[in-house]
């Protein structure tokens, strides 16, 4: 890696913490927002189609979100380690944990698509799919798991541009994609009378151009070339650091994955209505989220690179930063969606039932948005420092510890409806 990713982090950390938090921050606050309109967006050309449809695509959710686990463990846990070798003036090390970060999660989304291909029908079942969504959702998943490589490797190259000092390289890369996405999926879904199967054409295809971009902007900015030919025996050594420090991600991600799928398949038994409604509002709770994690993410690289420099102080006043900035975020934008909830559901679907479910599952979730401001902040902190035990304990808490036991026990104490308030409990 050129002397360049080094001075770059250096010259940020000169400043003082809050405006260096903030560069980071703002570009990665957009970059996950337009991720989350981009699933706004294929929810609301969908939802024009029919309800089976628009069931679907909540169907698939949790193999989307499965996507993004491998590119947050992999990216996550190679920028924490390429942050903090820069930071120690290892760059030979941080090249490396950046070449094999990228490479490995473009393996592993390769390998998830072709796995799932072979097995569309089962998939669709397993994700929850039953009755009229079995088709629809078979025809999503399609050309969704031929984008897992992109969908996989994309948040990596994110999150390793901006641990060697470049987050807004990293933001244009991943919405240009999700750009591409949006413009293809009246084109595909409606001009040319693809349905369902044109909204994940449009992932397909946007989603890779995205990811040749993001790559192309990396490679401008560096001339990186990602090889592994130089790691020789280290390669190993390297892959087990990267996927130590990156667990709590997949952990986190994993788990959301699986909570997501049970909700579906409760929601499943409530009807068409149900599902819908979950989806629209996993979709939002996720657009809110994008602010309270890119803060998160933004500050990772920063953490990482003064504890690979051992400037303690610089680190605990990030730290305490990142975590008002994102709670502060969380609690203002909990307050609209409090005030105007059936206003905000009605824009995804006019259907009265699912907008009743919606209203009740959305204000829960606003009720506790600012905790999530703490939790997320405090996780990825541990994960940068290399506290990998507590942080995967933190990880794995809120989605599986708490949650997973709670959906079995809320329904059957409360009524079966009563399982859209198992997240926001724990």
């Amino acid at each position: 890696m050129p002397r360049q990713s080094q001075e770059t982090m250096a010259d940020e950390t000169r400043r003082d913490s809050l405006p260096v938090l903030l560069s980071f921050a703002i570009p990665t606050i957009l970059a996950l927002l337009s991720t989350s309109v981009y699933h706004l967006a294929d929810a609301r050309f969908v939802s024009s189609l029919d309800a089976a449809s628009s069931a679907a695509i909540g169907v698939a959710f949790p193999l989307q979100v499965l996507f993004q686990a491998v590119g947050f463990t992999f990216g996550t846990g190679g920028g924490c380690l390429v942050s903090a070798s820069l930071g120690a003036g290892r760059r030979k090390d941080a090249s490396h944990y950046a070449s094999l970060s990228l490479i490995s999660s473009l393996i592993t989304g390769i390998a998830i698509g072709l796995v799932g291909s072979f097995l569309l029908q089962s998939l669709a079942h397993l994700l929850g799919a039953s009755g009229e969504t079995v088709a629809p959702a078979v025809a999503y998943l399609r050309y969704l798991l031929p984008s897992a490589p992109f969908l996989c490797a994309s948040p990596a190259l994110a999150q390793l541009l901006r641990a060697k000092g470049h987050p807004w390289r990293a933001s244009v890369g991943l919405c240009a994609g999700n750009l591409f996405n949006i413009l293809l999926d009246p084109l595909f879904i409606r001009t040319l009378s693809l349905g369902i199967a044109g909204a994940s054409l449009a992932t397909l295809i946007g989603q890779g151009l995205g990811f040749v971009y993001l790559l192309l902007l990396a490679r401008r900015s560096e001339g990186e070339t990602f090889r592994l030919r130089e790691l020789g025996g280290e390669l190993l050594k390297h892959e087990r650091s990267i996927l130590l420090r990156g667990a709590p991600s997949m952990v986190r991600q994993g788990f959301l994955a699986l909570s997501t799928l049970l909700l579906n398949r409760i929601a499943a038994e409530e009807g068409i209505a149900t599902v819908t409604a979950m989806s629209v509002v996993n979709r939002l709770f996720l657009l809110g989220f994008a602010f309270c994690a890119g803060v998160a993410q933004g500050a990772t690289p920063l953490i990482g690179y003064h504890y690979g420099g051992g400037r303690t102080r610089a680190l605990q006043r990030t730290v305490r930063r990142a975590v008002f900035l994102s709670s502060a975020l969380m609690l203002g934008l909990a307050i609209p969606l409090l005030l105007f909830t059936q206003e905000i559901l009605s824009l995804f679907h006019a259907d009265a039932a699912a907008i009743a479910v919606g209203t009740r599952a959305l204000r829960a979730q606003a009720l506790v948005f600012v905790l999530h401001g703490v939790i997320t902040c405090t996780t990825l902190a541990l994960q940068a420092v290399g506290k990998n035990g507590q942080s995967l304990l933190l990880a794995g808490a809120r989605q599986g510890i708490f949650l997973l036991p709670l959906l079995a026990w809320i329904p059957a104490r409360f009524g079966r409806a009563s399982f859209i308030y198992a997240q926001p409990v724990v």
